[in-house]
C-alpha cells in the first residue's frame, strides 16, 4: 500500500481544494507514465490504466484535501465510462463533506478535455 501511495505522489502532478458552502472541493491531475506498476498485465498488448488505481486516485486526492489518511468505507453508483493509455492526464475532482466522523464525496474522474471517464459516490472513515 505504501508504495502505491508513494506512486500516486510521484504521479500527481496538480493539486488544489477550495471550501465551499456545503463541504470541500479538492482536485488533482495524474499523469501515470508507462512504466507505472499498474500497466503491468493489464494489458500486455494495450495498457489501460485497472480501475482500482482509478479509485486509489480519488482516495489520494481525498487525503491531500483533508491533510489526513483515509480508509475506504464504500464506493457506489460507480460508472467508468472510458479507458486511460500511459501518459495521458486525467483531472479527479471531489466535492467532500463531513457527517458524523465519515467524509463521503461526489466523484469524477475526466480526460483533460472534459471528456468523463469515471464518477460515482465515495466514504472514508478517518483513519486514526
Amino acid at each position: 500500500m505504501q508504495s502505491l501511495q508513494r506512486q500516486l505522489s510521484a504521479c500527481c502532478q496538480e493539486f488544489q481544494t477550495e471550501r465551499q458552502v456545503h463541504g470541500l472541493s479538492a482536485s488533482s491531475v495524474f499523469c501515470f507514465p508507462a512504466s507505472f506498476s499498474g500497466f503491468a498485465g493489464h494489458f500486455p498488448d494495450r495498457p489501460v490504466l485497472p480501475a482500482i488505481v482509478q479509485l486509489a486516485a480519488i482516495r489520494h486526492t481525498a487525503e491531500l484535501a483533508l491533510a489526513r489518511p483515509l480508509i475506504p468505507a464504500g464506493f457506489g453508483r460507480t460508472k467508468f465510462q472510458g479507458m486511460i493509455p500511459p501518459d495521458e492526464k486525467i483531472r479527479c475532482t471531489l466535492l467532500l463533506k463531513e457527517t458524523d466522523g465519515l467524509w463521503t464525496a461526489a466523484f469524477s474522474i475526466r480526460r483533460m478535455d472534459n471528456t468523463p471517464v469515471a464518477n460515482g459516490n465515495c466514504t472514508f472513515f478517518p483513519e486514526h
